[in-house]
């Protein structure tokens, strides 16, 4: 398992009540009770106190063995009878409490058969975090059988999600996941620490350890695809003096961290359509050595190119700027041929004869469109052969006449 330190506080504060207990939450809730000699604040729950007594000494200054599984009370409503919800729960010497942050494994790791069934996570070493899932702890319950569960949420690394190539990350960053997940308590390895940007620039959880601490800011959807920003954290942490310590000067992190590598050309387009047009050049002039050989393919086929657009406006005057714009001079193409076949089209010229023969056509096919119509008089279509003219709608009295 992973080893953690971090520092130690000595709860030595003057003007500030310091909230100690066995259940490790440094929540301002419920009913509390103080120390007559330290002067720390206990939850009652937690402590087993039920009245108010007289006098009062903490654990520590009166020793006597309380559990740190604290059963939670009233228990929720609409879960199983046998099923006991707690907000601490031990596995082995490790606590867990409601609003934690773990580590635990990705799959369960095999065991030789008939070997005695060990937790899960004694059977992993030199495990490495990046290997790990990060887990927020939202529930936890023993079952009928005794086993031990925890409920919550999943985080996911930059590299875990679908965004853009170009976008950037801090080093430590994760991205809270809709995806949720039930869990025995044997999968979980150790603590880490995932703090809002806020917090994580103010300061350090006591006894976190910076290798363990990430920042989290974003959430996505369930395609981990659309990014949101998180209003606030569902479990803040405690940013009070006995349970953080605050940093001399806020720090000011920048994402600089991109699971992908980016291609930049500095040149942009410019650049890339510069050089497939001067792969195109040489592939049409058919010569890859010095430039005087290139500036005399390049003005021949110049000249070619003028002399074959004279020759196409003699011969069709009507489309003849889209002929021009569409010829290639006869040496271009047979080069092009030479290295890769093509396809040609081409379109047969459009003489008076069959425009006219088309024009009558049309006109017959009209003709016999408006014999079909259901109408007793004419219809007046002559507006169609006008251009910018609208047809003029005759009122009732005019048609009576």
């Amino acid at each position: 398992p992973l080893k953690l330190g971090g520092p130690v506080c000595n709860f030595e504060f003057e003007d500030e009540d310091v909230i100690r207990c066995v259940c490790n939450l440094h929540r301002d809730e419920g009913v509390m009770i103080q120390c007559e000699r330290c002067l720390v604040w206990q939850h009652c729950d937690c402590m087993g106190v039920l009245d108010s007594p007289e006098h009062y000494l903490c654990e520590e200054c009166s020793p006597r063995l309380i559990s740190p599984e604290v059963l939670m009370n009233p228990q929720p409503q609409e879960v199983p009878r046998d099923h006991k919800y707690f907000i601490t729960l031990l596995r082995d010497n490790l606590q867990l409490k409601q609003g934690d942050s773990v580590y635990i494994l990705r799959d369960r790791p095999n065991q030789k058969s008939g070997e005695r069934r060990q937790p899960a996570y004694k059977l992993v070493k030199d495990v490495k975090p990046h290997d790990l899932l990060i887990f927020k702890i939202e529930n936890l319950w023993i079952d009928e059988k005794g086993d031990k569960f925890a409920f919550g949420h999943h985080f996911l690394r930059p590299h875990e999600t679908f965004h853009e190539p170009w976008r950037k990350f801090f080093p430590n960053e994760v991205i809270r996941s809709p995806l949720c997940e039930i869990l025995p308590l044997d999968m979980i390895v150790n603590h880490c620490w995932v703090l809002d940007l806020n917090t994580y620039c103010r300061g350090r959880p006591i006894g976190s350890s910076e290798d363990h601490v990430y920042v989290c800011e974003y959430r996505v959807d369930k395609s981990a695809r659309i990014f949101s920003k998180i209003s606030k954290p569902k479990y803040p942490i405690c940013t009070k003096p006995f349970a953080f310590i605050t940093f001399p000067e806020k720090l000011r992190p920048q994402r600089t961290y991109t699971p992908h590598e980016v291609i930049s050309n500095s040149r942009g387009r410019s650049s890339s359509s510069g050089a497939s047009k001067e792969l195109i050049e040489d592939k049409l002039s058919g010569n890859s050595g010095g430039s005087g050989s290139r500036e005399n393919s390049s003005s021949r086929s110049s000249s070619e190119q003028r002399s074959a657009a004279t020759s196409g406006s003699s011969t069709s005057s009507n489309n003849g700027r889209s002929s021009r714009s569409r010829e290639r001079p006869a040496s271009t193409l047979a080069e092009i041929s030479s290295e890769q076949p093509m396809a040609t089209i081409t379109k047969p010229e459009d003489t008076p004869q069959k425009r006219a023969k088309k024009r009558a056509r049309c006109n017959m096919v009209a003709t016999k469109l408006l014999n079909l119509l259901p109408s007793k008089g004419g219809v007046d279509l002559s507006y169609l052969l006008e251009n910018n003219k609208r047809q003029r709608k005759k009122t009732a009295a005019f048609v009576s006449m």
